[in-house]
């Protein structure tokens, strides 16, 4: 995609480069100071379509997103469009970078409990990990609770 050198300007007439530096990124971010979507990341109409701020930076930058890929933040800050910043990612691979409930599941190696989640002890039930322990555990407690309820 070419951009006009009018373009370019619009695009960084709304941007801050004295952004914080953040524990992931080495260098200030880029702080888009125009609108911003309810979730935090930046907007702006670009050739009559609405776009995200840090996916025109990517294409500002680094050329066409490519197929099955979208842009991550690498320094977690929804509102960065410092190029540098900015990856193609697969969507799995941006969840499981963040900071989300997905990515600090899949990083558990332990149950509650400390039991290992790895191993014969993991239990996998409709895509979600488990530990075969305390399973076992919580169907011996639901048995003995029938059999005093029936008794």
């Amino acid at each position: 995609m070419n951009f006009t050198p009018a373009e370019a300007r619009n695009f960084w007439t709304k941007v801050s480069m004295t952004g914080p530096k953040t524990q992931y990124a080495r260098k200030r971010c880029w702080i888009w100071t125009a609108n911003e979507n309810g979730h935090g990341y930046g907007v702006m109409r670009f050739r009559n379509k609405r776009i995200y701020a840090h996916m025109l930076s990517f294409l500002i930058h680094k050329g066409e997103i490519p197929d099955g890929k979208e842009i991550d933040h690498i320094c977690r800050t929804r509102n960065c469009v410092r190029p540098s910043h900015l990856r193609a990612v697969t969507h799995r691979e941006n969840m499981l970078s963040g900071n989300t409930i997905v990515a600090i599941q899949a990083a558990r190696t332990h149950c509650p409990k400390g039991h290992p989640l790895s191993g014969d002890n993991l239990y996998l039930h409709k895509g979600k990990r488990g530990c075969l322990i305390c399973r076992r555990q919580q169907a011996r407690d639901f048995n003995a609770e029938k059999r005093r309820a029936n008794a």
